[in-house]
């Protein structure tokens, strides 16, 4: 994962890129995957400057608001969700110091009863836990700063203002699904499971500002 760390001001400029749902791949007793932005992210994340160059995120944790599906096959039924900040989510599988990540079952997914599962999911994400898909928000304040000055801009003109930019965080969740009997009867396990997976770039704004 991505740690933010305090970028020179001559730090190259990148584009930020849109929201993207990566297709997952087939797998057996599972039709379709997909991990979606819910909803519209409103509060920035606030990286603050110490005068020099933009230093750090203010914002110790930002709530993400997230669309859940998963179809099972004909005989299957979903019993299981893994959400994850890294690549790799697994139900299964314990969470790694830098990860955040949240588990559903039972009841969460419709207790063994659905070969189709929708719904919706917020959560609050410590910003430390955050994996950065491309620029991390210190690095896109500072391209801002180096971007203002070759404009002929002193650094302390371009901190004086606060300027806005978007970041892309990265989220993956895995679906389970079990035979419809094991999945009923709550018999389900790593053994008699199949999975399938769907990755997110999740957009969210940033603010750009003098420390407070």
């Amino acid at each position: 994962m991505m740690k933010l760390f305090t970028t020179s001001v001559l730090a190259a400029i990148i584009g930020v890129g849109s929201l993207t749902a990566i297709p997952a791949s087939a797998k057996d007793w599972i039709e379709s995957v997909k991990l979606s932005k819910a909803g519209i992210d409103i509060p920035p994340y606030e990286v603050m400057t110490d005068g020099h160059a933009y230093k750090s995120i203010r914002t110790k944790k930002h709530t993400y608001s997230f669309e859940l599906y998963a179809k099972a096959t004909n005989g299957e039924r979903i019993v299981a969700a893994a959400l994850s900040s890294m690549s790799g989510a697994a139900f299964f599988e314990a969470a790694s110091p830098e990860e955040w990540s949240a588990k559903l079952s039972n009841r969460d997914v419709g207790s063994g009863g659905l070969r189709t599962w929708k719904r919706d999911f917020s959560a609050d994400v410590p910003t430390s836990k955050v994996n950065w898909k491309g620029r991390n928000p210190v690095q896109l304040c500072n391209d801002i700063l180096v971007k203002q000055m070759s404009k002929g801009m002193t650094a302390a003109q371009v901190f004086s203002k606060t300027w806005d930019t978007k970041a892309n965080a990265f989220f993956q969740m895995q679906a389970l699904a079990a035979h419809k009997n094991k999945a009923k009867n709550n018999k389900w396990n790593a053994g008699n499971t199949s999975g399938q997976s769907s990755s997110l770039t999740y957009p969210v704004f940033v603010k750009c500002q003098l420390k407070k």
